[in-house]
């Protein structure tokens, strides 16, 4: 997975894998969208339909999910750092995906650039 963004968008590339199993080619998000970036262990709903996707208990979440949250759309897999995007205004309510540190250190960089001007 690539994620990197320009002073409009933010993009989401998954690798031929990552499409296979999470049944999504990619993500432009416009920045204006975003209401919220968060880093911590997402809370999963007890309530969920999964929609195309893929799910193993502990090894696996990828796909879109229909929560009490709206729709969503997850790549996680374990023994990673989490990245949560919330959107407003969007075909999905919420993007949850695994990521390494250092994307997740570039994308907090980012952010703060952005707030900056």
């Amino acid at each position: 997975m690539q994620i990197f963004s320009d002073d409009n968008n933010m993009y989401i590339k998954f690798s031929t894998l990552e499409k296979i199993l999470g049944v999504h080619w990619s993500f432009t998000i416009p920045l204006d969208t975003i209401s919220e970036i968060s880093y911590e262990r997402p809370v999963q709903s007890l309530r969920e339909i999964r929609m195309p996707g893929t799910f193993f208990p502990g090894i696996i979440k990828a796909g879109t999910y229909l929560t009490n949250r709206g729709r969503e759309f997850w790549y996680t897999t374990r023994n990673k750092s989490f990245l949560i995007i919330e959107l407003k205004n969007g075909f999905y309510k919420r993007i949850v995906l695994s990521v390494n540190e250092s994307i997740k250190n570039k994308i907090q960089e980012k952010i703060r650039e952005n707030l900056e001007k």
